[in-house]
Formats: C-alpha cells, structure tokens, sequence
C-alpha cells in the first residue's frame, strides 16, 4: 500500500538525487587508468586457435544445432530450442532480412530446462523429396515425450514448410524432465539415428542405461525411408541391428537398440569419410566422454562415468566399451560433441574431430584410426562461448554456436602475443594491486560486493582497471557491461588462524578478469611462500594450507587454484561474466582508502562518470543485497542474497545448471522453481525430497548438497572444500518459515531497506 510517508521519502529522496548532497564522495574525480593496461592474450595459452565469428550480421535465440541443406543450395539451418527453425544462405555476411523461418512448431514443443527442439536431419535425398526429421520434446504430456517427426517440403527450393505436414514416427515418454539426447542423424547406410538419455533425475535412478528393455540410454537405429513399416510402428526396424534377434536382456530387448549405456548423448556425428560414429556423452558429476559408438556396444553407464566407476564405487570394466576420451570438472562440465573436420581453411585441422564443453567453452581435438587414438589436443582454452552443438557443411568446414550469445563461429589460427603479464612483477601497478594497496591515484578503483562468494573463510580485496577514462555499461539487472581490455582483479587471502584474520593473513592468490574480443578470460596467479610476486599458472591446482578455525581447532584447507576453464564455469554469461559488480551488490556503503570516506559505491561511481547511462534514481530506489551476515536485515533478504551471490550464476534461465531453478535476486520465492518442488537431478535417498521442502527442512535438497564436499554434487560445485556453516545455520532457518506470499508482497519486501 502506498502511504503518505513513502510518497514525501521518495520525494525527498528525488530531491536530493536531484540537487546533490552535502555528504562527499568517496572518490570525488576519476583519474585515466594508464597505469594498469593489458593489450593482448597470453602466447602461452594452451591452445593453438581461437574463434571467429562469422555472418555477424545474424544472431538467434538459444541455438542448439546448426546443419547443411543437403540440396546444393547453399543454406544452413540454425535449430532452435523453443520450436523454430531458421534458414539463410551461406553468404559472406547475410543480414538479417536474408533468414527465413523454415519450420515453426513452437506450439507444439515444451522448452523448459533440457528439453525442447533438439534436433534435426534432412533425409539423404532431401533434392527430390522434401523429406526432413526433427526431435523435439512434445508439450502434450507431463514431464515430456520425446517425440521423432517427418515433415515435408512439397518444393525443397522453398525456405519455409508447411507444420500440418507433419507424420509422427516415434514416441519416447520421458520419466523425467532432463538427459533426453536428442540428436539426430542419418548414417552412410542411410538409417536414422536417434540419441536418446537416460530419463533424467541425477544417477539413473531407473537404471536405464543397463536396461535394453527401454529405448533411454541409447542410440537407436531405425529405416523411416522404406516404405513398409513394421507391424504397430511407423518405421521399420532394420534386421542386422546388433539385438534385432535378442540381446543382453533376451527377447525383451529392444531390437532399435544400436548401443546403450549412455547417460546423455549430447550431439553425435559420423566421420564423413570413413563412416565412424563419434559422440559425447555428457557426465554425472566427475567425467565426460567422447565414444566411438560401435554396433551392440556397453558404454558403461551408470556402472561406469567416463574412465572411472561410478555405480558400484569399484567395478569391472569388463565388457564395456571405455571412452576414446575423457576429461574431469577442471576442464568442464557438459560435452558437446562435434564432427571430424575436413575443410580447407585450417589445414592443421584436417581429419581431427573438434568437440567442446558447454560450461567453459573449451575447444579440443583428437585424430581416430579407428584403432588408435591421438591427442585430445586444446584448441581453445577458453572461447567464451557455450557452446550448445556444432555443424559441418558440404565442404568440411566445422562451425560452432554459442548459446547464450546467438552467434556462429568458426576456428582460426590463433594471434596470442607475449605481452600478458607471466608474473604480477611485469607490470607494477598489477603488482601492488595483487598486493591490496590502494591506487585510486593511478584510476585503479576498489571495490566491495554486500553479499560474497564463499571461498571457504579466505579474506579478498577487489579492484576494477578500466582502460583510460572508459565508462561501463550499466543496468539495473545482471553484470554491468565492460569495455575492452578491462581488468578485474580480486586477491585471495587466507587467515591461518582465523581466531585472528588480519595478524594470519598468508597472501594466497590473485585472480584475472580480462575482457578481450568481447569475451571474459580467467587467468589465476599463485603467490609465492615469501609474498614477494605471483607467477601465473597454465592450469589449475589444488595447495594445502594447515589453518586453525575460529573454534581453535586445526583444519586441513584444500584451497584450488582454478584452471583457465574453471573460472569461467563460474563467471558466466549468462551473468554476464561478472559476479559482485552488479547494482543490487554494490548498493551499500564502502570505507573508501584513499580519501578515508564512507560513501555508497553506486553514488560515488556515478559522480565519478563511470557509469553510462548514468543512474536513473537515487541508490536508495534502486535494487540492493543485505550483506547475509548482516542480522539487521530481515532473514528473507538474508537468505535470498546468499542463493543469488553463489548460486544464481548458474541456476537461472539459460544457465548452465541443467536444472528450471532461477536463484536471482530480483526473483521473488514463488518463481524460483524450488520451494516444494521435487528434485530433477536426483532425491539422494531422502523420503518425500523436495528442492526446498517447506514441510520438513531436512527434506530439501538445496540444503543437503551444500553440506556436501564430495566433488560430485556439492553446491557450489567449485572452489570450495568447506562447508559454510554459518550459511546452512542461516538457510536452515529461513527455510523452516518460509512460505509462499504473494507477487507483490516479496517485490515489495526484496525492494524494501529491510
């Protein structure tokens, strides 16, 4: 309700926004940043490519797959996910008046978390029939269906088809609402191959990758071509499939079945030259894999993930067919397989199949004979990108798709310099930044967040180096945007007894932000034992340190260094790339050094000229985070700021957490798709598990994986090996009161001082 009072606030508020206030800034002129500048990316990145975007004039909405019209025309195809298929001509540069809608079935497809239109195959000879396949999760049933259609395009020159051409070839109900593969594809014997998950939740609680009895877990291999279909299905299924005659579950096996023990075959290809099937698999929670998918083949799960056991603990490989490659959670999260090159424009690229993960946008390669294997080899340590499929047109050229960015990329020879700093020392105003000192003299600015992250007690300061006098880009919501050759920088500090912080403080490590060709870069330096510099590290890794908790007791600190890839599973971008420089973090006061002066950061960067535009309102009418430690504030608030400062730069719409959760500040409870919602990835034995359980607070699954410290599934994933127990105490008795208020009464409440 509006009062009287809150009307003569803002009023005044305005007011003084308006006029300026009696009370200095804390910085009161911004000096041009000359000191602290950085031109270039290091040479001595692992890698040997970078990205480069092609048709910049184009960009879509959540693209997952990209493929070659097989009719010589020329066009490409972008899937996606929310049920549209785009068309436009390989040109230099198409605008966008050139993209076409070739097939909207957005009506039809459920696009939430995992699912939606996933995939796409044009049938061999597309020229003549018009004939193309799609996969897409159909809205008709709850959790889903997976659901394989034929549409036709009764004159193939034309760029958009009639949906009501559609005829349904197979149905696949889905227990749960993620891992539903969805990738589709023709072989060079001209059968359709399908990918399906395992069925979702976390661990294959149905067991479906060692159960052939169902069609999840696997590829399948089927003939929608023929033109007679076997008797109560709309295709025929071929009779030297591997199980057609029975398999490891006798009559009762499926006979479609190709290979199975899949957990999520995100995007297969075959090698168009020598007909091998190469796929990712996407992991649990400790590996991903590349396979070479041979006919009635085990690919291990859930009794294997990746090259190691995962369900029992310790197992016998026996019988299943191990990965080509494989990798752990220091170089990503969620592979995205790829397709063999054989292009002309990376000549040191040909015969390599090029595959990346989603999470950090790193880019490998590997050679396969079909017997041996070489490599993988880095491509791309970090291209920025999440990258969500790959495509390959009629020449062998590979392309790339970003995600959350919407572009299309391709691979080029990379042009790192040797100017990027190998230590702190090469640069000395770097130097003493890594140091903490103070240089707002030299336009080198500090800052401090209300809520941050949890890095397991360790202490941190924080500067932002702006080239010259360059403004950033602000907005209400999510990260401010940067300009290029930005650097953020935050050191890492440990307290080796935390009964005294500041007379134990053992100077650690100092983290990098760098933006460079539009893109965030992690880059991670170890200090010496004597605190003199820090060197940077090529990857990551994990140190220990003996500390003494706040209760006098000794610990054991596993402090991780993060790799290059790593950092940018956090930074992400869907958050674009930063964390704690966002409106609702920086809406508080802070004890500025040099001046002495306690002011609110959001005025004196305004004043200063570092925002364009400038602030639409007073701080006071803008949104802003309690500090969770802060008791002052109310308990809601508290606990909200904790989930959006470590949390919600993954668990929001488009983030990389495989999950609906949306953990943002801004979100009111009722939106988050977590409180007495059940679980999708798994109820960890837990009786009635909810995500948030309202009813009975040791229900919530939310709660039980932050007290985990396993590596598997503890929240947050990364950069931790201590368990916040001041944050469970807190989440713990927000969660007991929570209830579901209205809309407005949380908006108002979240906007609110208290």
């Amino acid at each position: 309700m509006v009062t009287y009072f809150s009307v003569i606030s803002a009023a005044i508020a305005l007011t003084l926004f308006s006029s300026g206030a009696a009370h200095p800034y804390g910085i009161e002129t911004r000096v041009p940043n000359t000191a602290l500048l950085i031109d270039e990316l290091p040479s001595e990145l692992p890698g040997t490519m970078q990205t480069r975007r092609v048709f910049p004039g184009l960009s879509f909405s959540n693209p997952v797959l990209i493929v070659d019209v097989p009719d010589a025309s020329n066009r490409l195809c972008v899937v996606r996910k929310n049920g549209l298929i785009r068309i436009f001509p390989k040109t230099v540069n198409p605008a966008s008046e050139d993209v076409s809608s070739f097939l909207n079935i957005s009506d039809q497809v459920l696009d939430a978390g995992e699912q939606g239109l996933l995939g796409l195959a044009f049938d061999p000879d597309y020229a003549s029939s018009g004939e193309f396949y799609v996969y897409y999760s159909w809205n008709g049933t709850d959790p889903g269906t997976s659901r394989i259609s034929r549409f036709t395009n009764d004159n193939p020159a034309d760029n958009t088809v009639d949906p009501s051409s559609q005829e349904i070839v197979l149905e696949v109900s889905q227990p749960y609402t993620n891992h539903n593969g969805g990738m589709i594809a023709f072989g060079p014997d001209e059968m359709l191959y399908v990918g399906l998950g395992d069925g979702g939740s976390g661990g294959d609680p149905l067991n479906s990758g060692q159960d052939t009895t169902t069609l999840l877990g696997s590829i399948l291999r089927i003939d929608v071509r023929s033109d007679e279909t076997d008797p109560g299905l709309n295709y025929r299924i071929p009779t030297d499939n591997p199980f057609y005659s029975g398999g490891p579950d006798g009559p009762s096996t499926r006979k479609e079945i190709y290979a199975y023990g899949l957990r999520n075959p995100w995007r297969f290809s075959f090698d168009s030259l020598n007909g091998y099937l190469l796929a990712g698999d996407v992991g649990q929670a400790a590996r991903e894999e590349i396979d070479s998918i041979t006919p009635g083949g085990n690919f291990g799960w859930r009794i294997m993930e990746g090259s190691g056991c995962y369900d029992p603990p310790t197992c016998d490989p026996a019988g299943l067919v191990l990965p080509l490659a494989d990798y752990g959670r220091s170089e990503g999260s969620s592979v995205t397989g790829g397709y063999v090159y054989y292009g002309s424009e990376v000549s040191a690229l040909y015969g390599q199949y090029v595959y990346g993960d989603f999470a950090s946008g790193k880019i490998w390669s590997l050679g396969y004979t079909g017997a041996t294997v070489h490599g993988p080899h880095v491509l791309v340590s970090n291209s920025g990108l999440n990258i969500s499929g790959f495509g390959q047109d009629a020449s062998g050229e590979v392309y790339v798709l970003d995600y959350h960015g919407g572009g299309v990329y391709v691979l080029d020879q990379s042009s790192g310099g040797g100017g990027f700093p190998s230590r702190l020392s090469d640069i000395p105003a770097l130097l003493a930044a890594g140091r903490g000192v103070d240089q707002t003299h030299l336009g080198i600015i500090p800052y401090k967040p209300s809520a941050a992250l949890w890095s397991d007690g360790a202490l941190k300061e924080r500067f932002m180096a702006l080239p010259e006098l360059e403004p950033a880009g602000y907005q209400n919501r999510g990260g401010w945007d940067f300009p290029e050759n930005s650097i953020l920088i935050k050191n890492f500090v440990i307290p080796l007894d935390e009964r005294d912080p500041a007379g134990s403080a053992k100077r650690a490590e100092t983290r990098l932000l760098y933006r460079k060709n539009g893109l965030w870069h992690g880059f991670s330096y170890e200090w010496d034992d004597s605190g003199s510099d820090a060197r940077l590290l090529l990857t990551g890794k994990t140190k220990t340190f003996n500390i003494t908790d706040k209760n006098g007791l000794p610990v054991i600190l596993s402090y991780l260094y993060p790799s290059r890839s790593q950092c940018i599973q956090c930074h992400t971008r869907v958050a674009n790339g930063v964390l704690g420089l966002t409106t609702a973090q920086l809406n508080v006061d802070y004890l500025y050094p040099a001046s002495q002066v306690t002011d609110n950061q959001l005025r004196t960067l305004d004043h200063i000229g570092l925002f364009t535009p400038s602030l639409p309102a007073d701080p006071d009418l803008l949104p802003r985070m309690p500090d969770p430690a802060d008791t002052s504030a109310s308990l809601q608030r508290r606990a909200r700021a904790y989930l959006a400062s470590n949390c919600s730069m993954c668990h929001q719409p488009g983030g990389p957490a495989p999950t609906h959760i949306d953990l943002r500040w801004e979100v009111v409870n009722s939106r988050m798709n977590a409180v007495d919602v059940p679980p999708g990835n798994g109820d960890f034995n837990l009786d009635g598990a909810l995500i948030i359980s309202t009813g009975r607070v040791d229900d919530s699954v939310l709660l039980l994986r932050m007290t985990l410290r396993d590596g598997l599934f503890q929240m947050p994933p990364l950069a931790t090996s201590r368990v916040d127990q001041d944050a469970i105490a807190l989440l713990r008795q927000w969660i007991a009161q929570i209830k579901r208020p209205s809309l407005d009464a949380v908006r108002l409440l979240l906007l609110s001082g208290d």
